[in-house]
This record gives structure tokens, sequence and C-alpha cells, in this order.
């Protein structure tokens, strides 16, 4: 049987703020609770747009 652990999650409350054009990073933080760091990742078969085609 599948466990909560074998679903990928993303970090919400802290997730990382990258910037394309000089590489540069930041980590931000959220205090509000709002998000957690473990939110589940839902993946979505891809769409015809998605792919490339029109």
């Amino acid at each position: 049987p599948r466990t909560a652990t074998d679903y990928p999650t993303v970090n919400l409350q802290g997730p990382l703020l990258v910037n394309r054009a000089n590489g540069l990073a930041k980590q931000l933080v959220l205090v509000q609770g709002l998000y957690h760091t473990h939110h589940p990742l839902t993946l979505l078969a891809p769409t015809a747009s998605a792919n490339g085609s029109p």
C-alpha cells in the first residue's frame, strides 16, 4: 500500500525564488501559516498545448 511519503510534495511555506536572468536565488519564508512545507504535488497528464501540439 502507498503511504503519504510515496507522493511528491512541494514546500509552499518556504519556496525558492529564482531570477533566471542572473541566476540568483533566495528562499522566501512565509510566517502566516497559509501553506505547508509538505503540500501534495498533483501531477497532471500533458495536454495538447503542453506538448507543443496545436
